[in-house]
């Protein structure tokens, strides 16, 4: 969840992320904000977080930059995000191929559930 919430695209590895964590639950004192943190220059409103790598199984920790272009997204789900071609590769492979079209399809049916729902009196 701290990945969705802020950018944490300088960190090298999640342990960064960790640490961090620790020695704020140790001390109680809010850890200083890292060196490798870039602040958004976003205007407030639209989306709230940032979108996370799927590639977890790869052990990709990347998350979109406020600077950058969004990921790019599966075409047949929707809902799975890729930071690069390499990730999506891997992640097709080794998790993302067994449940995309089962995701896809739950997908479509919220959507026309949503549909049906948005139109009733």
């Amino acid at each position: 969840m701290l990945r969705q919430l802020i950018s944490c695209d300088g960190a090298k590895c999640m342990a960064d992320l960790v640490d961090i964590l620790q020695k704020e639950m140790e001390s109680g004192i809010p850890s200083p904000i890292p060196d490798w943190y870039t602040f958004s220059t976003a205007p407030a409103g639209g989306k709230i977080g940032y979108d996370r790598c799927s590639n977890w199984l790869g052990k990709c920790y990347r998350t979109e930059k406020h600077d950058k272009p969004q990921f790019s997204r599966c075409s047949a789900c929707k809902m799975a995000v890729y930071c690069s071609r390499e990730c999506q590769e891997y992640d097709w492979k080794a998790r993302h191929k067994k449940v995309c079209k089962h995701v896809a399809k739950q997908r479509k049916s919220m959507e026309h559930l949503s549909a049906i729902v948005g139109h009733m009196p």
